[in-house]
């Protein structure tokens, strides 16, 4: 079992600098968010539909790659640093 220490837990200021505002909503808040988690979700959709055509004997190999491009173009948009 821990023992409990004898430091006091600091909590952060508002005037402390790591502690920052949140961000201001602009125009290009929603859109941001709509770039980030849009091409994933169509791509998690795209993907299932193909899976279930392929159940069926549709199988369109363009269907799913077209979906994991979408998930990959998705992840790729997170790896780019905002400002």
């Amino acid at each position: 079992m821990r023992r409990p220490t004898s430091r006091p837990i600091r909590s952060r200021r508002r005037s402390d600098p790591a502690v920052s505002a949140p961000a201001p909503l602009t125009w290009r808040t929603p859109l941001r968010l709509a770039l980030r988690f849009g091409p994933p979700l169509a791509g998690i959709i795209v993907l299932a539909a193909a899976g279930v055509a392929a159940i069926g004997g549709d199988i369109r190999p363009l269907r799913f790659a077209l979906g994991l491009g979408l998930i990959l173009l998705g992840l790729a948009g997170g790896l780019v640093k905002g400002r």
